[in-house]
């Protein structure tokens, strides 16, 4: 009675057509057969927990790729599929290392499962650490920002440092021989007001010879004062397209430094994901506070990551697990029986294909024989003609002369 009980529940179970819509949706995700999934009640929040885990750590990693690349292209549109691409590739990682780990079917880890599930592993930490760099520099943008408007100002004082260098031999060239003519400039001016003055204090009677008037001083003087002008006056004329070419080179210089700093500025105030994620390495460097609060997020990515890999290791055998083994060895036994049944049905047509031919070939060499015993007798009748014919011959030579045909032979 109770055995005919249990039969009639198994029966019920294999009824069941849907798990529920939540755990139908999460399973997806487990690498489970739900067909014999949905006969284990028991067994069903276990892989929709797994299934929602790595569901979640798609989704991370859709929202961390979709982030990142928006700083390699600045458009939404080509981010959004990208996001979508990378989710969907570490959601096929996940639900592949998952449903290919390999289980003793107890709680407890064992090393042999631990040393197979190693490089499993290996990859899931991988998958955690590029999951939460992205996501962590989203957290931390207010202080990227921060350290980014730091890095360009001290690369800007670097660069123009280094193109003050670059021109500074040529316009401290240029200055000296500017300021050597205005320098020559300035003698040659003093020498002419000092020219004028004496002049002019001869004239009006304060001079050293304290005599008043225009006399052979003065005019003296006078030759003296307008030779200085005139040389004032040549010197400039000779030296102004001079100081106006320098003074062109110089602005000229002055303009490729402008030009070569303002191209700089540029570069240097590009935020791109290599510039935000530099930032992102010094403030990990230079500021321990933040530096644990960082990888104390990036452990708990890591932990998400690997969560279903120990999970797998440490769920106990279960009925779904011994009816997915009956399921593997019935496959297994109807593989290998219509393999032998191919072989027989391959061997069988060897047979037939071997007794048609032995028979095909009896009766074509029945039929030759036959063909050669016709032949043959042909042969013999005709060779048994051609004698008889020629003793008629040779017995008619015989009768007309029988001596010639002994002298003959």
């Amino acid at each position: 009675m109770k055995d005919s009980n249990l039969t009639k529940d198994f029966d019920d179970l294999k009824k069941i057509k849907s798990g529920g819509i939540i755990n139908e949706f999460l399973w997806n995700f487990a690498g489970v057969n739900k067909s014999l999934l949905r006969q284990c009640p028991n067994e069903y929040s276990k892989y929709a927990g797994m299934g929602g885990t790595i569901l979640c750590t798609a989704v991370m990693a859709m929202l961390s790729g979709a982030y990142a690349i928006y700083f390699v292209f600045e458009n939404v549109y080509i981010s959004i599929a990208f996001g979508i691409f990378w989710g969907i590739l570490i959601l096929n990682l996940d639900r592949y290392i998952v449903s290919t780990m390999y289980s003793d079917g107890k709680h407890s880890i064992s090393w042999e499962e631990f040393r197979s599930a190693i490089p499993r592993l290996i990859i899931a930490i991988f998958i955690g650490v590029v999951i939460a760099t992205p996501l962590e520099m989203k957290l931390f943008e207010e202080r990227i920002n921060i350290e980014i408007a730091e890095m360009e100002s001290e690369i800007i004082k670097h660069q123009l440092r280094d193109i003050r260098s670059l021109y500074k031999d040529d316009k401290k060239r240029i200055e000296e021989e500017i300021e050597k003519i205005n320098q020559k400039i300035e003698e040659y001016s003093q020498i002419s007001k000092s020219s004028n003055k004496e002049w002019k204090e001869e004239l009006t009677g304060t001079g050293t010879k304290s005599i008043r008037g225009d006399g052979p001083i003065a005019k003296k003087l006078y030759q003296s004062y307008l030779g200085d002008s005139l040389r004032l006056l040549k010197y400039k004329q000779e030296k102004e397209p001079i100081l106006a070419d320098l003074g062109a080179q110089l602005r000229n210089i002055t303009d490729k430094e402008e030009k070569e700093m303002d191209s700089r500025n540029v570069l240097a105030t590009q935020s791109g994901f290599c510039q935000r994620y530099e930032a992102f390495s010094r403030i990990d460097d230079n500021n321990i506070e933040l530096s644990i609060v960082i990888w104390f997020i990036r452990l708990l990515f890591i932990i998400i990551e690997v969560l279903p890999t120990f999970l797998r290791m440490m769920i106990a055998r279960g009925t779904y697990d011994d009816l997915l083994q009956a399921e593997s060895i019935y496959i297994s036994k109807m593989a290998n029986r219509r393999s032998e049944e191919v072989e027989e049905e391959y061997e069988t047509e060897i047979a037939i294909c071997t007794e048609r031919n032995r028979v095909r070939l009896e009766a074509e060499t029945k039929a030759n024989e036959e063909l050669y015993n016709a032949i043959a007798q042909a042969q013999s009748e005709v060779i048994a003609a051609a004698i008889e014919k020629w003793k008629k011959q040779e017995l008619e030579k015989v009768e007309k002369d029988p001596s010639s045909y002994i002298k003959i032979n």
